[in-house]
């Protein structure tokens, strides 16, 4: 998984000016279309009311005639979202769709219920029960996410900014375009020395 995120978050930093922020979801989306398996994503807006921010379907389909079959991924994002979670959204659902294995996809009403039951406890008490692979997988997804939005690299010279003047949450989230709510954890050192860890094993 982290080999994959990393050649699909180098592919965007090359292709995009370097110090140049935010990174654009399109490139995001080119990169990922070029290092996985996905040939086309499609990204929508829906406006049901759901637990859920977002959702994604993959399946094969010819995109012209006789062009033979393509790998498709249409992504769905709450049109109520503002600008900032609707990016963080779109980038989590299209890691979801060529990190997901089978048995981890949120593709029957059983398994939406059993992950929307696990999503609205509240935090202390999911640490006493069973995490349901669905669960990590919307956990993986997120750390994906923010790693493409918020590259390790880019995140360490904030932090060393910080140090030296007063840079507040909210304008690091305005900086990236990310929700307030992640800036504080993926912004923590001790957070991006863990996840950096993760990335060197898969080298």
């Amino acid at each position: 998984m982290f080999k994959r995120i990393r050649e699909i978050r180098d592919l965007v930093l090359l292709r995009e000016r370097t110090g140049e922020l935010p990174h654009q979801i399109e490139s995001i989306r080119d990169a990922i279309t070029q290092i996985t398996s996905l040939d086309v994503i499609n990204i929508n807006t829906f406006a049901d009311e759901i637990p859920l921010l977002g959702r994604y379907t993959s399946y094969e389909a010819q995109t012209t005639p006789y062009s033979g079959n393509k790998t498709h991924a249409d992504i769905h994002v709450l049109e109520s979202l503002n600008y900032c979670w609707q990016r963080f959204v779109v980038c989590k659902e299209m890691c979801h769709a060529f990190l997901d294995y089978d048995n981890v996809k949120v593709n029957t009403t059983v398994r939406l219920e059993r992950l929307v039951d696990q999503l609205l406890l509240p935090e202390e008490a999911r640490k006493s029960v069973s995490v349901i692979p669905e669960y990590s997988s919307e956990n993986w997804a997120m750390i994906a996410a923010i790693e493409l939005l918020c590259p390790i690299d880019e995140r360490r010279i904030v932090i060393q900014k910080r140090r030296t003047q007063t840079i507040s949450i909210h304008a690091i989230a305005m900086d990236f375009r990310i929700p307030t709510a992640f800036v504080e954890q993926t912004f923590d050192e001790r957070y991006i020395n863990f996840i950096a860890t993760q990335f060197d094993a898969e080298k």
